[in-house]
């Protein structure tokens, strides 16, 4: 598998260059209100972080803001906003000089390959801001997150990808401009919930849920609970209208119609991973570092919890459903608090918890549709020796009758993680 680059791995090679005020005056004339740009300031108030399709133009046009060092915004900056295309091949169109507030404008359609590309808006010699945008054309049926950045070199979280089933054909779906974690696909496969750090500070269990719609390539932010709000885990109501989230420590359900909450379990543990099935809301409860995790079921999704798994020796956490909602995949340490996840399945019809040979070191599972294979995250290091440090996370298929894992990512290249695969709609 080819990780394509992401944000802080583009090689730039000016491409295609476009003023604002319409390009080079032949006649040599400056544009109104030119002058000194020594102190000019800008930034990007819309049409960052986009998704498009290739060889089209974005839904929302790119603008920025031109100020002074006060803040006081420059009406026909003292030179054009001259936009620059770094990578992807697209093109700049309508380009506006900077109006009353400081504001300029420019359509940016996108070059004919899937993947991160790059425009920058430049004013004067020193006001330069990147934007980034995705080419997306085909949904693939495995949503992760990788890291193409090093975390020698400063990379500390995830970008969203799409893969085939056998790890080929791999494309972003997330530019890298921010962090992105835990891919969650809608039930009926046309849409990814994924939570995202807006903040550098933020650590890997913090954020806010996004939701991108791959029909109309359109994103919403669900939550904005300040950057840094806890967030452990997030799913799917089986009718897509719900999102249940553990949002500091307890589980909250979001209305996609509304943006109403409730909170569905509440109690001074923390409640965790949550996963929605036809069952109700299966999630973990950890009570703290003395006790042993246990896994809980609302039934329905609310009203009152009981517990499903959990023996006061092991730890138990929630990873999720079999589309039909007869089986939940759950990690299981023994004993409680020792290094290594393994996986095993529930049933419900049986109430038997059945390990999945082979899987020592092994997180996250998800079914595929048919239930007959699972896609999970193993820690290379852990397993086997083979490498080691954060980069040996990787994704492997289960065959769930024999007990064969096939890597479809790479075993010590790029960290991947935390898949989710599409529902056969």
């Amino acid at each position: 598998m080819t990780i394509l680059p992401s944000r802080a791995m583009l090689a730039f090679a000016v491409l295609t260059s476009f003023a604002g005020c319409g390009g080079e005056d032949p006649t040599g004339a400056e544009p109104p209100g030119s002058g000194d740009c020594s102190n000019v300031f800008m930034r990007v108030t819309a049409g960052d972080d986009q998704l498009g399709r290739p060889g089209q133009a974005l839904g929302a046009e790119v603008t920025v803001r031109v100020t002074d060092q006060s803040g006081s915004p420059l009406a026909q900056a003292g030179e054009c906003i001259e936009w620059t295309v770094l990578e992807g091949g697209g093109a700049v169109s309508g380009a506006t000089a900077t109006d009353a507030s400081g504001a300029g404008q420019a359509v940016w359609t996108l070059g004919p390959a899937e993947g991160v590309q790059v425009l920058r808006a430049k004013v004067g010699s020193l006001a330069t801001r990147d934007v980034y945008a995705v080419a997306f054309e085909d949904t693939r049926p495995i949503a992760f997150v990788a890291d193409p950045r090093a975390r020698d070199q400063g990379g500390d979280g995830g970008q969203l990808f799409l893969m085939e089933e056998d790890g080929t054909d791999a494309t972003p779906l997330t530019s890298g401009v921010y962090v992105d974690e835990a891919p969650s696909w809608s039930p009926d496969g046309t849409r990814i919930a994924f939570l995202r750090r807006f903040a550098d500070v933020c650590t890997p269990i913090q954020g806010d849920v996004v939701v991108l719609d791959l029909t109309s390539l359109t994103s919403s932010r669900l939550t904005d609970d300040g950057d840094c709000a806890e967030a452990f885990g997030l799913d799917w109501s089986p009718d897509g209208e719900s999102i249940v989230l553990s949002r500091d420590d307890d589980l909250v359900v979001i209305s996609l119609t509304d943006g109403s909450r409730r909170t569905v379990a509440g109690t001074p543990a923390r409640e965790i991973r949550p996963s929605w099935g036809t069952e109700g809301i299966a999630y973990s409860r950890d009570e703290g570092p003395d006790q042993a995790k246990t896994v809980h079921l609302l039934p329905g999704g609310t009203g009152s919890s009981e517990e499903l798994l959990g023996d006061g020796g092991s730890d138990y956490n929630v990873s999720g459903w079999s589309t039909d909602g007869s089986k939940l995949v759950v990690g299981l340490k023994t004993p409680a608090g020792s290094l290594n996840w393994s996986l095993s399945i529930y049933d419900f019809a049986t109430a038997e918890l059945t390990g999945v040979s082979g899987t020592r070191g092994t997180s996250g599972g998800a079914f595929s549709p048919d239930r007959a294979r699972m896609i999970a995250t193993v820690r290379s290091n852990l397993a086997d020796g083979s490498c080691s440090g954060p980069g040996s996370d990787h994704l492997v298929e289960i065959d769930l009758e024999t007990g064969n894992q096939t890597p479809i990512t790479e075993v010590c290249g790029t960290p991947s993680r935390g898949a989710d695969w599409r529902p056969t709609v």
